[in-house]
């Protein structure tokens, strides 16, 4: 069991960043699909790497599973807006190339 103390600072960063950005309009959120999309979790929706701006916004430490999370947005050209949280840095810079 985890205490109290701990439980608190598991992911305090990551999780004031989501909320700031949902406060932003940043609501869907996404995961990286196959080499060359995202997929949408909330509407089950491909999104292609090509079709889609994506901008790095932080970078947080992950207690839980001892690790750092890299918090990314996402527009998409049909003007829906989310953030993905990776183990990797996904950006226009990137080629996006998905390893």
């Amino acid at each position: 069991m985890i205490s109290k103390s701990k439980q608190k600072k598991i992911n305090s960063l990551i999780t004031r960043r989501i909320i700031e950005l949902q406060s932003k309009g940043y609501d869907l959120d996404y995961v990286i699909a196959g080499g060359n999309g995202l997929l949408c979790i909330q509407n089950n929706l491909f999104t292609r790497l090509d079709d889609t701006v994506i901008n790095l916004v932080d970078l947080g430490y992950d207690h839980l599973n001892r690790n750092f999370k890299y918090i990314h947005t996402v527009e998409n050209g049909n003007g829906e807006r989310g953030m993905l949280i990776a183990d990797i840095i996904l950006s226009v810079a990137s080629n996006h190339s998905v390893a």
